[in-house]
C-alpha cells in the first residue's frame, strides 16, 4: 500500500508547533529540595499507534541512583489492521499484514533527562518486539522527546526517532507478503498523553 511523506510530515508539524507554544516553567517546579525530581512515575497512553492497529500502554520511572535516566516498560496489543511502523523511509511506504489472529508487542526503553525531571526535552533508546500469526518483529529505535506539562498531572509527550527494524517470518504462506524485507529504517513518530505521579 503506497502512501506520502504528508502523514508523518504533518506529525511532525504538529509536534513543533506545541513546543514553540509550550509555556516555559522554571525547572524548580519540578525537582524536590534535593535537586531531584519530585514525581518519578508516568503512564502513558500512546495515541498515534491506533492508527497503525496497535494500541500500547507504558509505565515510565526514574531510576533511583540515576537521577538523569529514567526506565520504561510498554504492552500492547495487535488488530487485523496492524501496520508495521509509520513509514518506510526507503520504500516511502506503509506495510499492513492482514492479521488472522490478533497480536502482541512488548517493549522496554531508557531515557536521558538533561533536567532531571519529566519536563522539556530527553533522548531515549528503545528496543521493541511484535509477535502476530506466524512472523515476529524486532524494532531498535534511536528518538528525541519533548515533555510538556499540561497540567500538575497531565503530560504532553512526543518523539520522533529513526529505527531499524527485523523481521522473523518463519512459515509465510499465501497471506503474507512474499517481499517482506528481513531488515529495514523506519521513521517513527509518536505522541502520547501521560499521567504524572
Amino acid at each position: 500500500m503506497r502512501t506520502s511523506f504528508f502523514q508523518p510530515l504533518l506529525i511532525c508539524f504538529v509536534v513543533i508547533s506545541l513546543e514553540a507554544q509550550a509555556q516555559e516553567m522554571p525547572n524548580s517546579y519540578y525537582l524536590d529540595d534535593n535537586e531531584l525530581s519530585s514525581k518519578k512515575n508516568l503512564l502513558k497512553i500512546d495515541v498515534t499507534s491506533p492508527l497503525r492497529g496497535q494500541y500500547m500502554v507504558y509505565y515510565e520511572r526514574f531510576l533511583s541512583k540515576l537521577d538523569h535516566i529514567s526506565g520504561e516498560i510498554g504492552i500492547g496489543y495487535l488488530n487485523s489492521q496492524f501496520k508495521s511502523a509509520h513509514i518506510n523511509i526507503a520504500e516511502n511506504n506503509f506495510k499492513r499484514f492482514e492479521l488472522k489472529e490478533p497480536g502482541y508487542a512488548i517493549s522496554w526503553a531508557f531515557n536521558y533527562h538533561p533536567y532531571r525531571s519529566f519536563y522539556k526535552k530527553y533522548y531515549g533508546l528503545k528496543a521493541s518486539y511484535n509477535w502476530f500469526d506466524e512472523i515476529k518483529s524486532t524494532q531498535f529505535l534511536m528518538y528525541r522527546g519533548h515533555q510538556i506539562n499540561l497540567t500538575d498531572w497531565i503530560v504532553l509527550d512526543m518523539l520522533i526517532g529513526m529505527a531499524i527494524e527485523i523481521y522473523d517470518p518463519k512459515h509465510p504462506d499465501e497471506n503474507w507478503y512474499s517481499d517482506v524485507d528481513k531488515h529495514r529504517v523506519l521513521l517513527d513518530v509518536i505522541i502520547k498523553f501521560d499521567y504524572l505521579f
